[in-house]
């Protein structure tokens, strides 16, 4: 599920800058090779990310840590002010809640 949710923030100016280069981020610094690897799988087995946890991923970008999350059996969320990255984190991980929105004003109540 893919929403949009950006307040009068900082998202409003930093979106279309980080969403520009969505494709090349996601392909280079967020695909398989990426540098984000073994940083995200050491989180993973620190926070015992698995079946039944419920992990938000603030500043997701292209979603590659929402995918391995969810692969994991986690319950995921995601949130990142561009909506160029949103819409291929969406992709990546369908059975995810990602929102366009401004980390300044969560759209998540309690």
């Amino acid at each position: 599920m893919h929403k949009e949710a950006i307040s009068s923030g900082s998202a409003r100016r930093w979106g279309p800058l980080f969403g520009s280069g969505a494709k090349v981020w996601a392909d280079t610094w967020e695909g398989p090779q990426g540098w984000g690897g073994p940083a995200y799988h050491h989180v993973m087995t620190g926070a015992a990310i698995g079946d039944g946890t419920r992990v938000l991923d603030c500043g997701c970008g292209a979603g590659r840590f929402t995918r391995l999350a969810a692969d994991a059996g986690a319950d995921v969320a995601g949130i990142d002010a561009a909506s160029e990255m949103i819409e291929i984190a969406a992709a990546r991980t369908p059975t995810g809640e990602f929102i366009v929105g401004d980390l300044e004003a969560l759209p998540w109540g309690g």
